[in-house]
């Protein structure tokens, strides 16, 4: 995952919500918060290429406030990949 040409984490989850076949969301281990999984709206995806996801924002601070990711917290949510 990067913000620009900067590495930010990793991609460790593709979900959709309910009965949906569409990714809606990326669980990230975002490497500045510890490897803590965050959840980030796949509409922030800018391009998906051979190095990996860039999200549409340079900056990195754009995505502080990205929520923490539970399974438990996000009862609808089915894992695709």
């Amino acid at each position: 995952m990067f913000c620009g040409d900067q590495r930010v984490g990793s991609v460790a989850g593709v979900y959709a919500e309910g009965s949906s076949d569409v990714a809606e969301y990326l669980v990230v281990r975002w490497d500045s918060r510890q490897g803590t999984p965050v959840l980030i709206a796949t509409k922030d995806v800018q391009t998906i290429e051979e190095r990996g996801v860039t999200l549409m924002s340079d900056d990195i601070g754009a995505y502080i406030t990205a929520p923490r990711f539970e399974d438990k917290l996000y009862p609808t949510f089915r894992r695709l990949r």
